[in-house]
């Protein structure tokens, strides 16, 4: 507890790679969403909502490149990798007006991302 009484609560979620995959109805994968060293922080102090989200690397593919059906196998991705986070977001939300969100702060970085897709992969 805080000297004003508040408690704190905290919640930490670190994630060493995560992918998600859109399947179509063949079934095969279509498209594949990698998500390295992804970290989130949510804390609740008192009438202080904070979070915290940074994302290392993101990279989304093309699985249609492995029945050659596909020019661009990487859709997605930063323009330099290790540079840094990919994503970073950061804000604050006050909840000390009921019938109001009052977001005290709110940034936001986005690495430079290389975008190639061809009809196939949209189609």
């Amino acid at each position: 507890r805080g000297p004003d009484g508040s408690g704190r609560l905290q919640l930490l979620l670190r994630l060493g790679e995560v992918g998600v995959s859109l399947i179509d109805e063949e079934p095969r994968e279509v498209i594949h969403l990698a998500l390295r060293d992804a970290r989130v922080d949510v804390s609740l102090h008192g009438q202080q909502l904070g979070a915290n989200v940074k994302i290392g690397h993101v990279q989304l593919d093309s699985s249609l490149a492995e029945e050659k059906q596909t020019r661009f196998p990487v859709i997605l991705a930063p323009v330099t990798p290790g540079q840094g986070d990919t994503l970073h977001l950061d804000l604050s939300l006050s909840t000390a007006y009921r019938h109001l969100l009052f977001f005290e702060t709110i940034s936001t970085r986005l690495a430079p991302l290389r975008l190639s897709i061809e009809q196939n992969t949209a189609a």
